[in-house]
């Protein structure tokens, strides 16, 4: 995760030092700050999925906060269209570099895509 004012692809624009990794495993709850760009990747051996839940502080029930956590405008558009959804091509190439090197690690295979990086 890092601060959208380190930009998209953080390790090209020379703001990789801002980049946290926040590992996680098994009944993990963690929170990214407002503002934060941030990416889940399973670099385990056990490939099931893992279950992410967003919620926000609202008034109201606590299902009213998940609700528009989940809905809130942005969070499944591209930033290319105005959101703020980091699609692959768009990612900074070192990402998926670390992602791969972790998964080698423990001898499993990618499950994503190929693409090509998108001139930003």
């Amino acid at each position: 995760m890092w601060p959208q004012e380190a930009g998209i692809r953080p390790y090209k624009s020379g703001n990789g030092d801002q980049v946290i990794k926040v590992n996680w495993r098994e009944g993990s709850v963690f929170s990214p700050p407002t503002g934060w760009f941030h990416q889940h990747f399973n670099t385990g051996k056990e490939r099931r999925g893992s279950w992410r839940s967003a919620i926000a502080a609202s008034p109201g029930s606590i299902f009213f906060g998940v609700w528009k956590a989940i809905n809130k405008e942005g969070v499944r558009t591209s930033i290319r269209e105005g959101g703020t959804l980091i699609e692959y091509e768009d990612e900074d190439p070192q990402i998926r570099k670390d992602f791969e090197a972790a998964i080698d690690k423990v001898a499993v295979l990618t499950e994503m895509p190929d693409f090509q990086y998108a001139e930003l």
